[in-house]
């Protein structure tokens, strides 16, 4: 019998401090966050690295006009306290 005490497996609650937010745009990707970005790569669904930067800004422009429209994109950041943050989007 599986039986749970009211948990959800692996969801942490969001930390408001980190306020992280990915807005696509046709050529562009844009992040904003409350905290320093470090480190920000980019995926595509394979697992293939698509941009890699260190950018050590709270707001960064990046741009996508090599991407393929419709693809699904990952976005894996480091913020200045170390907290890693994992965000997924499509490209338009």
């Amino acid at each position: 019998i599986l039986s749970m005490n009211g948990a959800v497996l692996d969801l942490e609650e969001e930390d408001p401090s980190n306020d992280f937010n990915v807005f696509s745009f046709e050529n562009s990707l844009q992040i904003e966050s409350s905290q320093i970005v470090q480190n920000i790569r980019i995926y595509n669904i394979l697992g293939e690295i698509l941009l890699e930067l260190n950018p050590a800004r709270k707001h960064v422009e990046l741009n996508t006009g090599q991407v393929r429209k419709g693809s699904v994109l990952i976005i894996n950041a480091i913020l200045e306290d170390g907290t890693r943050i994992s965000k997924k989007t499509i490209h338009y």
